[in-house]
């Protein structure tokens, strides 16, 4: 109903659309928690999360699904029943697993794990990077511009924020927008393929140690 209203409104709202959606959400944690929360308020209903930790007495402070009962239990575990208990139509796959991050252990698994997250990114509409470190946003971001798929990266710092769409670009639709897309084209630029692309936090952040240690090679 509210989403109903949202669309008499304000804008168009295509509810069948919104449900069919796949978000994958990398990372269980504070971040996963609201997204998780909002795309279901939004009318997502398929969701996959995948995340490796475990859910400890901090977590419940600030991670607002979990509750003392979830601590020691895997993120990927403990998230289910609580997205379920809010909305039981929402089809939501968890999968424990270590993201793949350069300058981490190397676990045997390792090529493994990097199979299973580009199938999971293939088969997926949108992606969020919702991980605790930039490291550990790298590999799926290689992934998401491959795949040409949207991705949208959330990252939280000490005192400030950054939400930013990269990944696949606007494309060649028409429509009442004509303006919007041509102002975003602009913004954006085309691969070997002929697809639009857009510029990843890796590309555009010239401040981070990261790209300032790729500067320097």
């Amino acid at each position: 109903m509210h989403l109903k209203l949202m669309g008499w409104r304000h804008f168009p709202v295509d509810l069948e659309k919104l449900s069919g959606i796949r978000c994958l959400l990398l990372g269980a944690g504070t971040l996963g928690c609201e997204v998780s929360r909002l795309l279901m308020t939004w009318g997502v209903r398929k969701l996959t999360v995948v995340d490796g930790g475990h859910v400890s007495m901090p977590d419940v402070l600030k991670q607002s699904l979990y509750v003392d009962d979830d601590c020691g239990v895997p993120r990927a575990t403990a998230i289910v029943p609580h997205l379920k208990e809010r909305c039981p139509a929402v089809d939501v796959e968890a999968i424990q697993m270590e993201i793949p991050a350069p300058g981490n252990p190397v676990s045997p698994s390792v090529l493994d794990d990097c199979e299973r997250l580009q199938t999971l990114v293939a088969s997926s509409d949108v992606v969020f990077l919702l991980t605790d470190t930039w490291e550990s946003r790298w590999f799926p971001t290689l992934l998401c511009a491959n795949e040409n798929k949207m991705a949208i990266t959330a990252a939280l710092g000490h005192d400030s924020y950054l939400v930013m769409r990269h990944g696949a670009g606007p494309g060649t639709r028409r429509g009442n927008m004509d303006d919007v897309i041509a102002q975003i084209q602009n913004l954006s630029t085309e691969d070997a393929l002929g697809r639009q692309r857009l510029g990843c936090c890796f590309c555009n952040d010239t401040t981070s140690l990261f790209n300032q240690s790729l500067m320097k090679q």
